[in-house]
């Protein structure tokens, strides 16, 4: 309910009142979880572990990194094939580096941890993933959406850097939440993690998408833009049943974007790129509050006994 709230708020307004019922129903029914999670004997999602400072703030951190994740992934790809008139292929290829520097950098989690500790790792993983967010916004300034090569180098190396992060950061923060509690807890503590990640990339795709529904259709809606999308071939203009993108999806479409006129087929573009660069912006947010709970990271991680009780600091705590 709340992520169908997210969802048509931007297009239909935060005020309709479909929207503040599924957004009402949506608190209702995660206030009624809780009470039943808190009373369960074998719970889906253990609340106590999250009183553990470790473990609230890997969730917390892991929950938005999951929602710049989900940026990265459904939204990067459009600013290249509906924007700057890519192909799919380009538009995958752009954040490919992001596949590779997030393998390479968690192989190293383990020898940094034993030298700097998870602290250290978790939160320079985090802010090489706030570098590549600002690296992103740069596609905003003319001179590098303008030129082909400085806007893929800029894109490429905001998802290496950016995957990096991702694999120092998701790897040691989810090893110091298994290590610091006891055999039997470290399923539910995985789970646990791994659920909040989910549900920052489910929250965030919503978000997200209400960013670029709520910044796109003013833009659409503008009388020069109409003009210009009744120019556009029979083909084209099928798009328009689209309630979110409209006729932007034509962009998106190799068979009918050449023949969208010229001048239709560029303000269609900056309309899109501008409303993307919104979308970025807010997945710099995330980055940000994700940095800023990441230094609420415990300085020293201590390893659990099989029956529960914390020993000695574990490697690099």
């Amino acid at each position: 309910a709340l992520l169908l709230a997210l969802q048509t708020g931007g297009r239909d307004g935060w005020t309709a009142p479909h929207v503040l019922a599924m957004g009402a129903a949506g608190l209702a029914l995660l206030a009624v979880f809780g009470y039943v999670e808190r009373r369960a004997e074998a719970p889906v999602l253990t609340l106590s572990l999250l009183r553990r400072p470790i473990i609230w703030v890997a969730c917390l951190v892991g929950m938005m990194a999951g929602g710049v994740l989900i940026g990265f992934a459904a939204y990067v790809p459009l600013i290249v094939q509906g924007a700057w008139g890519g192909t799919p292929i380009e538009a995958g290829l752009i954040i490919a580096p992001l596949s590779i520097g997030w393998p390479v950098a968690s192989s190293q989690v383990g020898k940094l941890v034993k030298r700097f500790g998870f602290r250290a790792v978790a939160i320079s993983g985090m802010f090489a993933l706030l570098l590549g967010c600002f690296l992103l916004l740069l596609v905003g300034l003319g001179f590098v959406s303008d030129d082909v090569v400085v806007r893929t180098v800029v894109v490429g190396i905001a998802s290496l850097i950016s995957g990096a992060g991702f694999g120092l950061n998701t790897t040691s923060t989810l090893i110091a939440v298994q290590m610091s509690v006891a055999w039997a807890e470290r399923g539910i503590s995985t789970a646990v993690f791994q659920f909040f990640r989910n549900m920052g990339n489910a929250v965030a795709a919503a978000a997200l998408g209400a960013v670029l529904t709520a910044t796109l259709a003013p833009v659409l809606s503008t009388p020069r833009v109409q003009a210009l999308v009744e120019q556009m071939p029979p083909a084209a203009q099928k798009a328009n049943d689209d309630p979110s993108l409209g006729p932007v999806n034509a962009l998106f479409d190799l068979t009918v974007r050449d023949l969208i006129p010229p001048e239709t087929r560029a303000a269609l573009a900056d309309a899109l790129q501008n409303s993307l660069w919104w979308v970025f912006f807010g997945m710099a947010a995330m980055a940000v509050l994700a940095a800023i709970a990441v230094v609420r990271f415990p300085h020293a991680v201590h390893e659990a006994e099989p029956d529960g009780h914390a020993h000695t600091p574990a490697p690099g705590g």
